[in-house]
């Protein structure tokens, strides 16, 4: 959160658009500490692939409808299977 955007923007430079991803890492760490958040979506920049990632490995839910990654939706036959 209270990180450097020039550094962070350094050391995340190969992934692209550094700067933009910098200021949305401080921002979301600012929410994550400073807001009373329920669901991930709630915190700036997190989505569908956050929310859908947070109940099947910290809520154990099993039963989340399509997730939106195909690698979620693999693990989740994979963990069914091991009931």
């Amino acid at each position: 959160m209270d990180a450097d955007v020039n550094e962070m923007s350094d050391l995340i430079k190969p992934l692209g658009f550094s700067n933009k991803r910098s200021r949305g890492i401080i921002r979301m760490s600012e929410d994550y500490i400073r807001k009373d958040w329920e669901e991930p979506t709630e915190l700036f920049g997190l989505g569908t692939y956050a929310q859908d990632s947070y109940d099947i490995f910290i809520r154990k839910r099993l039963d989340v409808e399509n997730p939106a990654d195909k690698f979620l939706n693999k693990y989740m036959e994979w963990a069914k299977q091991r009931l």
